[in-house]
């Protein structure tokens, strides 16, 4: 009798073993497992933040949303049809099981989006599309968090304006995802980052700072970025602080000024105003993060990298720039480069102004005399190159080496992307954002080639990933049009290592 009596007790366990009650949302479907899936749209992680002031979490309200529509996105400029944003953003959509039970808890995946801090949304991917990633046995996350002027406006030794805004929302997201991820049916201790681009330098920057709980999240994906891609210091030209105060206040940040009245007057400034400060014409740099005593408690090549205990997963695509010659060209043609455009790119971009460092540019990515027709596409093709190497690969080698370098380094996998993706074709196999779609694109695009997700989601769901017997740096994957192939890890960027090595034998300081 006692038996039986024990049996019917552990069934009824697990059978009301829901974590809980939440409204189902829109229905997805059914996983290969028979589970039913939902999207919760415009799960509020955070109450309306106060401009310039720290967000706090959502109150216990937030559970009694139908979660059926999705959040308005955080101020940007507008560059959509019917864009709605709100400075009542923090929210998140979360896409996993119906009901959750704690006997079959799911990995997670949070993707924090790019957008160089000034566009970007969590609603970024068709909810069908985020349902099918949920399919395969996750809780999927997407996060918004303040951007541009709201997010990452700076001034040096200002107690006003505190740095980072955008980053401590997304630190926020993930302490609320900690904690009620299990609602969801999403494993606490099993979740990993994923970030591109921007949202990249924030994943890694949470992943480094001794003032974030390592516990918040477990493996990280850096998709095209780190933090010195974002951190202030490279480029030339007016902050876009700078920029914010005159066109909103007319107050010059370079002269003396009352931060209370700046203060004031950008509080008061209407969201239509300040959405448009960052129209391209106005903004010659982008928006950046800073030491700010917290996140960086001194600048973030000096911070300690040990004792973490993340694995890392980093990957690059072949040619990031291409996206940004055809995002910021503005009727340039192939025929409007030149060695001049070389140098002015060069220049602009990552600050370098000597003539001696530019010539010695020159000199690597020019290694032949092109004459007639092809000169354009030649000149097109150095600055991609250059850029690609100078903005992304080098800064990831060198955040590789740091994290190598530290007293206990973390497993590091890597990736390269090379393929030509047909939404990002612009004469190169993968620029910037190509490998994206390959990830949450549509059930077509991911069956064309299904290598990339399966390896990324092996990776976050239980750190399997192809290797090479390498100490600490586990080997690189190639994803090219073709099956991938394992690459050692020393040909990871091989380019860019060379560009270092040029530069270290000849001009030390660059």
């Amino acid at each position: 009798m006692s038996s039986l009596f024990f049996i019917t007790f552990s069934i009824f366990q697990v059978l009301s073993s829901a974590t809980s009650h939440l409204h189902p949302g829109v229905p997805l479907g059914t996983d290969p497992f028979g589970r039913s899936i939902s999207a919760r749209l415009g799960v509020r992680y955070g109450e309306k933040p106060e401009r310039f002031q720290f967000a706090t979490m959502a109150k216990s309200s937030w559970r009694k949303s139908l979660f059926t529509e999705r959040p308005k996105e955080c101020p940007q400029l507008k560059v959509k049809l019917n864009q709605e944003t709100s400075e009542d953003c923090l929210f998140l959509n979360v896409f996993g099981p119906t009901k959750a039970y704690s006997h079959e808890l799911l990995p997670v995946l949070v993707y924090i989006h790019g957008g160089a801090y000034k566009f970007g949304t969590g609603n970024q991917f068709e909810v069908e599309n985020m349902g099918n990633l949920s399919k395969q046995g996750f809780v999927v996350v997407t996060l918004q968090y303040r951007l541009s002027t709201l997010g990452f406006f700076h001034v040096d030794g200002s107690k006003l304006f505190p740095a980072n805004l955008g980053l401590h929302d997304t630190h926020l997201a993930l302490q609320f995802i900690s904690k009620h991820i299990k609602e969801f049916g999403g494993d606490p201790k099993r979740i990993t980052l994923i970030g591109q681009s921007a949202g990249a330098c924030s994943a890694h920057a949470l992943s480094i700072s001794p003032n974030v709980n390592k516990e918040l999240f477990h493996r990280v994906i850096l998709m095209s970025a780190v933090v010195e891609v974002c951190y202030n210091g490279t480029g030339s030209g007016v902050s876009p602080s700078a920029v914010a105060a005159k066109e909103l206040c007319n107050i010059d940040l370079n002269e003396d000024f009352d931060d209370e009245v700046l203060f004031k007057c950008l509080n008061e400034a209407p969201l239509a105003k300040v959405e448009n400060v960052d129209q391209f014409e106005k903004h010659e740099k982008n928006w950046v993060l800073f030491t700010d005593g917290h996140f960086f408690p001194e600048h973030y090549r000096l911070m300690n990298r040990s004792t973490r205990g993340h694995d890392y997963l980093i990957g690059v695509t072949s040619d990031e720039w291409a996206f940004f010659e055809n995002l910021f060209a503005y009727g340039f043609s192939r025929k409007d480069f030149t060695p001049k455009r070389f140098e002015e790119t060069v220049q602009k971009y990552m600050g370098i102004e000597k003539k001696e460092e530019i010539d010695l540019l020159k000199e690597f990515y020019t290694k032949e005399e092109i004459k007639g027709e092809d000169v354009q596409s030649y000149w097109f093709e150095n600055v991609v190159n250059s850029m690609t190497d100078l903005a992304f690969h080098v800064p990831i080698l060198d955040e590789i080496h740091r994290l190598m370098s530290a007293t206990n380094p973390p497993n590091i996998y890597l990736y390269t992307f090379n393929i030509t993706a047909p939404s990002f074709n612009q004469g190169y196999h993968a620029s910037h954002c190509s490998d994206l779609q390959y990830i949450f694109g549509d059930s077509k695009t991911i069956a064309d080639y299904p290598y990339f997700q399966s390896t990324i989601l092996g990776f976050a769901k239980n750190g399997a990933y192809p290797m090479r017997r390498e100490k600490h740096l586990k080997g690189s994957l190639v994803f090219n049009n073709h099956l991938p192939f394992i690459s050692y890890s020393k040909d990871f960027c091989p380019r860019a290592r060379r560009l270092i090595d040029s530069f270290q034998e000849k001009s030390p300081k660059v």
